[in-house]
């Protein structure tokens, strides 16, 4: 009952490709989560806006997921799955608030402002340090004292690394 795929997989349901009913089968009625939708150029864009339509029209809910999306952007989006539904796509999406949660209905369409719980704001410190022997033996420290810990690599070859070393070290220990 879950799936996982790439939006490309899920924009071949929209484009005139070998299996387009197959992958539109695959899709109805199901929630399509769809993430880091203000990163799309104006051509993704159109297909997402494609898609949600299409979507819309077989039953199915969409998550867009965007942390800068612009209101012109969303309005087109809300205005394409409120098409699929067979609504008024004249939505007028003004909000400029932060978090903000978009809720598109046959009946309508809701801006939501997100308020925080103050009990879960946490404070996160940040520091650069030198080089990788150095962010590994700060992060074992951390780990080994029961903290959560991150470390961000650059690149997915150093990421695993690091992960195989801090897992070979942590385990040495324990």
């Amino acid at each position: 009952d879950i799936g996982a795929g790439t939006i490309d997989q899920a924009f071949l349901a929209v484009l005139k490709k070998k299996h387009l009913t197959l992958r539109q089968y695959g899709l109805a009625g199901r929630i399509l989560i769809v993430d880091e939708a203000h990163a799309f150029d104006a051509y993704m864009g159109h297909e997402l806006e494609t898609l949600l339509e299409m979507h819309a029209a077989h039953g199915g809910w969409a998550i867009v997921l965007s942390a800068t999306l612009p209101a012109q952007k969303r309005r087109m989006i809300v205005n394409a799955f409120r098409k699929g539904l067979g609504c008024r796509q004249d939505e007028d999406l003004l909000s400029g608030a932060y978090p903000l949660l978009t809720v598109a209905s046959r009946d309508r369409s809701a801006e939501n402002e997100v308020r925080f719980c103050e009990e879960l704001r946490r404070t996160v410190t940040i520091e650069r340090l030198p080089n990788a022997d150095a962010a590994s033996s700060r992060a074992l420290a951390a780990a080994r004292t029961g903290a959560a810990v991150l470390v961000i690599r650059n690149a997915v070859d150093e990421a695993i690394s690091t992960f195989r070393t801090l897992r070979a070290a942590y385990e040495q220990t324990s």
